[in-house]
């Protein structure tokens, strides 16, 4: 029976990836970027997210790894992993949580900002503004997918057993973000860089594809 129900599953993956990605709610898949090395470090990851249209190119078939990533591109890349959930327009709770030209709301992800702030993945940066163009930190990032993990209901035990003061820079992650920082760390997100975890420094897309395809991996049934 259990052969049966995982060749049925492998069925429908196969078939789903027959639909245009535009049919799916995502982004459509990406050809093969010409800045991404097959060796790199970051390969796999990138090309899965691709492939799965979360994440997508940046100018023609450029990737531009180590270009910054902002809060609202990192918020549409997991909206595109939950299903691309649609959102009536609400003008007031728009109001409410963008301020105007200080802090704009690209068109291109309202409906993954919304999607954001109503699961309480994505909160202010003081106030109600969200910060959604500026480049989102490394703990930051850790934090929205610390969020979205409990919110699919994937355990984040691993993190209460992770002792992240090996790190040198452990004591300057910021107070908020512990808890994601150890989940991320025992759950194999994240494994610093010659003992420094970063916390502040600005997450790149080679490495918001690797969280982005790490965490996918951790939800319960999905398949990537």
């Amino acid at each position: 029976m259990k052969n049966l129900f995982r060749s049925v599953l492998l069925l429908l993956l196969a078939a789903s990836l027959l639909v245009p990605a535009a049919a799916q709610g995502a982004a459509p898949a990406q050809p093969a970027f010409s800045d991404v090395p097959a060796t790199a470090w970051y390969a796999p990851y990138v090309h899965s997210a691709a492939r799965r249209g979360l994440i997508v190119g940046v100018d023609g078939t450029a990737f531009c790894p180590e270009a910054p990533v902002t809060r609202a591109e990192l918020t549409l890349m997991l909206w595109r992993l939950a299903g691309a959930p649609l959102f009536t327009s609400d003008p007031e709770f728009t109001a409410f949580y963008f301020t105007g030209v200080s802090d704009p709301i690209p068109a291109f992800c309202e409906n993954a900002l919304i999607w954001a702030c109503r699961s309480g993945l994505l909160l202010g940066l003081g106030g109600t503004r969200l910060g959604a163009c500026e480049p989102v930190t490394r703990e930051q990032a850790v934090s929205i997918l610390y969020r979205y993990a409990l919110l699919e209901q994937i355990d984040v035990s691993v993190g209460e057993d992770t002792n992240i003061l090996s790190y040198e820079d452990a004591f300057s992650i910021s107070e908020y973000a512990i808890p994601a920082m150890q989940w991320a760390c025992g759950a194999g997100l994240v494994d610093g860089n010659e003992g420094f975890l970063r916390p502040a420094d600005v997450l790149t897309r080679a490495e918001g594809a690797k969280l982005l395809v790490l965490t996918a991996a951790l939800v319960p049934g999905e398949l990537i």
